[in-house]
């Protein structure tokens, strides 16, 4: 017969597991994924999808860096822009991001979240919501 833990083993039990996850570590955005599967990499989602959507135009000035901002937490990088074409939203809102369509692998690198290896494929960048009465993305 299994014994019976206390709310306090069990609370310890999920924090000792917590710990030993490393959230620094490179990740792999799985190949077999399907449409609509999301991969978080801190405050952005990064979600496989079929295709580039027709309201979306190609941006061939855009940055390697999925996150506006100048913080260190905004520091969600493109390892390359080789094979990669970036597509924005002319009318999007303050969680759109960008769409990539990739030719090839590549690495989503962040200095605290750890890389997210992309496979070849088309991804929707959105941000994470900050509670508040006006809609903005959460400051990283």
């Amino acid at each position: 017969m299994t014994p019976i833990m206390t709310a306090t083993q069990s609370f310890d039990k999920v924090a000792n597991q917590a710990h030993e996850i490393k959230c620094d570590e490179t990740q792999y955005f799985p190949e077999a994924a399907n449409f609509g599967d999301t991969f978080r990499q801190g405050d952005i989602y990064i979600e496989k999808i079929e295709s580039v959507s027709n309201q979306f135009k190609l941006n061939r000035n855009h940055a390697a860096q999925l996150a506006p901002g100048t913080t260190k937490g905004s520091r969600h990088i493109l390892d390359s822009l080789d094979g990669v074409a970036i597509y924005t939203d002319p009318e999007a809102n303050a969680l759109i991001g960008p769409v990539l369509l990739t030719t090839e692998k590549r690495t989503v690198v962040h200095p605290e979240h750890g890389d997210v290896i992309l496979p070849a494929g088309c991804y929707a960048i959105t941000y994470q919501r900050a509670y508040a009465d006006d809609l903005r993305r959460v400051a990283d």
